[in-house]
């Protein structure tokens, strides 16, 4: 995945219509911040997801044997062949994997359920406090 973050932060692989969006970009697109690169990381996730990219996918992150050419012109080519959806990827801010991380806390708090008279998880969300 850094390879292809480091490819997008390049913004010589831009098409046109993506460089005139980011042109008039109304907040900071530093990594740091609005993260553009991984926002079209994302949107280039989803077009592997869905199949729509058959180049991208087949050279896609965590592909680590393909060449860092190959890469840099599938990028390219989906940034440009699929633009709009790009485009509206650009609207999204960067979901990264806060379930998957927490899910030690979940395991935690069962535990710690269990071995006192103390709860920690609600059933459902009705139970939840306000």
């Amino acid at each position: 995945m850094r390879r292809l973050l480091h490819l997008l932060a390049d913004g010589d692989l831009y098409p046109v219509t993506l460089i005139n969006r980011l042109n008039n970009w109304c907040g900071d697109p530093a990594p740091n911040k609005d993260n553009i690169p991984l926002r079209l990381a994302a949107g280039l996730h989803a077009l592997v997801l869905s199949g729509q990219d058959p180049a991208l996918k087949a050279c896609y992150p965590p592909k680590k044997s393909v060449p860092l050419v190959n890469l840099r012109m599938a990028v390219q080519a989906a940034l440009r062949n699929h633009a709009t959806h790009s485009l509206r990827w650009l609207n999204y801010i960067p979901q990264t994997n806060e379930i998957g991380r927490s899910a030690v806390l979940f395991a935690t708090a069962l535990m710690l359920e269990r071995r006192s008279t103390c709860r920690l998880l609600c059933q459902s969300w009705e139970q939840a406090p306000v």
